[in-house]
């Protein structure tokens, strides 16, 4: 499942959403109820926030590629790894609670009457049915282009980069702008094969660490925020070095408070629907830790007949096994996965576990951070006393 946060990466731009959120109404008004204070934040004032620090990290990211590219220059080498100085993209996130965990388990009932959970469509069988490109129009729909004609959705990925400069240098010329971009150890870590890379950098604990910084990026770091610090992310099993102050969002124990409580808010709809599934003759179905359901590997399992993947993990885990009277054929397995669905669905709305689930993933995320509002806010002033000193470096 997607995580609860908001990890995607991309962010862009720039403004002041810290000192204007602050501020009260130029028309008057209870300018207390206009702007919360910090920690009683709504859902539009939060994800605001949230976005505006995403492009306020975009904007220094920028700045600091600045700053690396004139101390590359400044030694000679005008002709820079795009891929490794390279800006990032653009997202505007609409939610604060992405990756529900029942994502995709509920179909509207005319959808699941229709189309089931749409497993189907993911088969060899399915892509050669005459109803697919009717199904996969439904789940791709077209969005209208700038002239307002309907054209297929694309991610807006920006302008490719063209690295081919780069790439024409020779190995020795390369091998010096890395010892310069990030010092010798940076440059030896680019060149390792991974299993190199796995006796260099790989921890007995299995935690992966990217080589300290060295050469301009060091420079640029020290220059910006004083010495590297080593960010360590106990899930991924990775650490890297950093000298940006890192977002409260991304550090302390987020998921460990925001699905359990979660899963408690919803116990007694959880039990409800799994019985309301017993009741049907649909087995006994478990919920994951994460509160997910393991239907896509369970469909897998019944479109393939196989039951473990290539790496040993089980299709069946939290599942009740196929039925003992299931269809060989691909026609009678859609239809099984139709009448499966159909139920699903029928059983989230009769123990009201459907509308519960959404209700209190979105509130605990609310209330994760409003609890973190008002140090997102002070985490504002520092990224944004670092672009002042940026620019400033820039300018020389």
């Amino acid at each position: 499942m997607p995580q609860w946060t908001r990890r995607i990466g991309a962010l862009v731009g720039a403004a002041a959403l810290a000192s204007a959120a602050a501020c009260g109404s130029s028309e008057g008004g209870d300018s207390e109820a206009e702007n919360p204070p910090p920690g009683e934040g709504t859902q539009t004032d939060l994800l605001e926030l949230l976005n505006e620090s995403d492009r306020l990290v975009a904007e220094l990211v920028s700045a600091e590629n600045r700053i690396i590219e004139q101390c590359l220059e400044d030694q000679g080498h005008t002709v820079h790894d795009q891929f490794t100085i390279m800006d990032i993209g653009g997202y505007e996130a609409e939610s604060l609670s992405l990756g529900l965990p029942t994502e995709g388990l509920f179909p509207e009932p005319d959808m699941a009457a229709t189309w089931g959970f749409g497993a189907w469509a993911d088969t060899t069988e399915g892509m050669e049915s005459p109803d697919y490109a009717e199904y996969d129009a439904i789940r791709n729909p077209e969005e209208p282009d700038d002239s307002g004609e309907a054209g297929v959705l694309q991610e807006d990925m920006g302008p490719a980069i063209d690295n081919s400069a780069f790439d024409d240098l020779s190995e020795d010329d390369r091998l010096a702008w890395y010892i310069a971009y990030g010092g010798e150890e940076y440059a030896a870590w680019q060149g390792y094969s991974d299993e190199e890379l796995e006796d260099q950098y790989q921890d007995d604990e299995g935690v992966w660490t990217t080589p300290k910084p060295g050469g301009c990026l060091l420079e640029m770091i020290e220059s910006l925020y004083g010495e590297p610090e080593l960010i360590v992310d106990e899930e991924e099993g990775s650490s890297r070095w950093s000298g940006r102050p890192e977002s409260p969002e991304f550090q302390g124990t987020a998921d460990d408070e925001i699905l359990p409580a979660y899963r408690e808010r919803v116990a007694d709809e959880e039990s409800a629907f799994l019985e309301c599934l017993i009741d049907r003759d649909r087995g006994a179905w478990e919920f994951s830790d994460t509160g997910e359901l393991g239907i896509w590997g369970y469909f897998v399992g019944v479109y393939t007949g196989e039951w473990e993947s290539g790496d040993g993990a089980d299709y069946a885990e939290g599942t009740p096994g196929p039925p003992a009277d299931l269809p060989a054929d691909f026609e009678g397995k859609r239809q099984y996965e139709t009448e499966l669905a159909v139920d699903f669905t029928e059983c989230a709305a009769e123990s009201g576990f459907g509308e519960a689930s959404a209700t209190e993933w979105e509130a605990v995320h609310l209330e994760y951070y409003r609890s973190i509002e008002p140090e997102l806010f002070a985490w504002q002033d520092e990224i944004e006393s670092a672009l002042d000193k940026s620019q400033d470096l820039i300018r020389g």
